[in-house]
């Protein structure tokens, strides 16, 4: 079993260096990122940004079968609002029956009607409170950090905390 990480989620706990909280979170659940989202991570080592090599050191790659290829490629022509990594990511996740872990509401709404168990951004934040592994305040500053260095938005941040 293996949670696909999408590009937006990965870069920004890579940027705030805090991706161990993935591996917390997931305990005994292998990491992997989709060949894609693997190529879209080169894209800033070009500018000598070095955060994806820290996604690397975590993230096993993951390579698409050439069935789940057919699948992508085909779903590229029908869905132009999501990108390649999102879409290959979303189908490995589907014919393998892993988990998916993303920001994008458009893909992870695209997931959930293809069957797949998505956890979104807010749902992890919210999962590493009632787990013990950050306490309220920790979650609370590593969103202000997520804002600071990917100006990443968490809206409704009170319902995180709802008990």
């Amino acid at each position: 079993m293996k949670v696909l990480l999408d590009t937006d989620l990965t870069s920004a706990f890579a940027k705030v260096g805090r991706l161990e909280l993935l591996g917390r979170l997931f305990a005994g659940i292998d990491l992997g990122i989709a060949f894609e989202v693997y190529t879209e991570m080169l894209v800033p080592i070009e500018y000598v940004y070095h955060f994806p090599e820290a996604v690397f050191a975590v993230c096993e790659t993951i390579y698409p079968h050439p069935e789940e290829m057919v699948t992508v490629q085909r779903r590229l022509v029908d869905m132009k609002t999501l990108g390649r990594g999102e879409l290959e990511t979303i189908t490995i996740c589907q014919a393998r029956g892993w988990f998916y872990a993303a920001i994008d509401q458009k893909a992870i709404a695209y997931a959930r009607s293809l069957g797949v168990t998505v956890f979104p951004l807010r749902v992890i934040l919210r999962l590493f409170w009632m787990r013990h592994i950050l306490s309220q305040e920790e979650v609370r500053t590593l969103i202000q950090e997520l804002w600071e260095k990917d100006k990443l938005v968490i809206v409704d941040l009170e319902e995180i905390f709802h008990e």
